[in-house]
């Protein structure tokens, strides 16, 4: 090849090179490669019979109630993929990144508040056992400053969004699943794990609780007059 075409194809891919860096910064692109990164994890794929029988079980007090926490949980999701999704969980792997203060924000706002109080009123009563799951590796995960639990409540709200809640009506997004539900997979599911690891906590809560009453101080009026 001449030294004159060499330089022409040069410059052709530095060219072609920085538009797809540029591309990839797009909401395209972004949207692209954290389907493209996710889908290297979830190859599995829900039960249609289940879904089926899911979306006519799933129910609240009342239809305006269903509907709100369809659009919460739809929302808590787009939260978790802004803090979790394209490349953004390696800053929670900082214990002092700002990136917690988003974590948090999710735990204490209201959208979250409303879920925590719907949870015991849905049907099939999983479903709430699925958002205790997620709150329980969501609060978890920020006091302990573990960003492996933020990923799993993110598992767990997308599966919930898109295969429970709303996986008939929400468009475009990743389509992964993570086998993340009670609702859809039992006690085979990442939320079973995560309720196995909150009651294992609060029994070794309870047994220190009751050492603490053997070897405490003196009860009131036992002590001396």
């Amino acid at each position: 090849m001449r030294p004159g075409w060499r330089w022409v194809v040069a410059g052709l891919t530095v060219v072609a090179v920085a538009g797809v860096v540029a591309w990839s910064f797009t909401p395209s692109g972004t949207a692209w490669w954290q389907q493209a990164l996710e889908g290297l994890g979830g190859a599995r794929e829900p039960d249609p019979d289940q879904l089926t029988q899911v979306s006519r079980q799933l129910a609240a007090a009342t239809a305006e109630e269903l509907e709100r926490a369809k659009n919460n949980v739809h929302a808590i999701h787009e939260r978790m993929n802004q803090i979790t999704g394209w490349g953004h969980l390696s800053a929670l792997r900082d214990a002092q990144s700002p990136a917690w203060a988003e974590v948090e924000a999710v735990l204490t706002g209201a959208t979250a508040q409303f879920l925590r109080e719907v949870a015991p009123r849905l049907q099939p009563s999983t479903v709430g056992r699925d958002l205790e799951a997620f709150f329980w590796a969501l609060e978890q995960g920020y006091r302990q400053r573990q960003a492996g639990l933020i990923r799993t409540a993110h598992r767990i709200i997308h599966d919930l969004d898109y295969f429970v809640f709303n996986h008939k009506t929400v468009p475009g997004g990743s389509r992964d699943y993570w086998a993340a539900t009670l609702t859809l997979e039992g006690e085979d599911s990442l939320a079973s794990d995560v309720l196995g690891a909150a009651a294992r906590e609060a029994g070794a809560g309870t047994e220190a609780g009751k050492e603490d009453e053997g070897t405490g101080a003196p009860a009131e009026g036992a002590g001396s007059q």
